[in-house]
């Protein structure tokens, strides 16, 4: 009798397994869908619809997802991955190479999280919502990835003479390596200009925030200058 009834036990544990695991797999081409239909449309979706480096960005997410079937970068069923975490250490570390984390979307996370946090906590993100973020956090890696390349503003509208040639590397082959087991940081960190100048400029920009952090440049007495002027005020400027 006894035998029966952990027989029994084992099959029912088995059964509801091999309905779970089908559940998880329908699920799955579900978010795999709505990828693909996002992506597959004439127009970017409105939350990565930006300006002319998100319209880029969108571009080559729909090379990376063709190249991947269309399953998911950043969420393991519907929670986000450790990549996801390094991604979100990546833009909060963006402020040494001069650019502006608030420029790069990391919404999705910050709705995962809320999601199943709190003290009316909703659980995990739908597939439909997966979908969305994983797009969003796509589209955020490449956009970064493509300012620390070549930067965020194009270096002929700043100077018309300039001439000189910016590095060509596929960023989505970037984003590959990075979650094939190079990781995000290091992937991303690669694409900063290696040379002594850069580095320089990096040192300046970092002495300017210090000096911004205590109270910026002291005050100038006002003073009407002209050759041969002695004053403190002239030390000063």
């Amino acid at each position: 009798m006894v035998r029966r009834i952990v027989r029994s036990s084992l099959v029912l544990v088995v059964v509801a397994g091999a309905a779970a695991c089908g559940d998880r797999g329908k699920a799955s081409e579900q978010t795999v869908q709505a990828l693909k239909q996002r992506l597959q449309s004439k127009s970017a979706p409105e939350n990565v619809r930006g300006d002319e480096h998100d319209a880029r960005a969108f571009a080559a997410a729909r090379r990376f997802y063709e190249r991947r079937g269309y399953q998911p970068a950043w969420f393991e069923g519907t929670k986000p991955s450790p990549a996801a975490a390094e991604l979100t250490a990546a833009v909060e570390g963006v402020r040494a190479d001069g650019l502006d984390p608030a420029d790069y979307d990391l919404g999705p996370l910050a709705a995962a999280r809320t999601q199943s946090k709190g003290l009316f906590k909703r659980g995990s993100l739908d597939r439909e919502q997966v979908a969305d973020a994983d797009l969003r956090l796509t589209a955020t890696f490449l956009k970064l990835a493509s300012h620390l390349l070549t930067g965020r503003v194009s270096p002929a509208d700043v100077d018309p003479h300039w001439f000189g040639q910016t590095r060509k590397v596929d960023v989505v082959d970037v984003l590959d390596r990075a979650l094939g087991g190079s990781g995000v940081a290091a992937s991303l960190r690669q694409l900063v200009p290696q040379h002594q100048q850069y580095g320089q400029v990096k040192q300046a920009l970092q002495s300017f925030r210090e000096i911004e952090r205590r109270g910026g440049w002291p005050a100038v007495t006002s003073l009407k200058l002209k050759a041969g002027t002695r004053s403190p005020a002239v030390a000063a400027i």
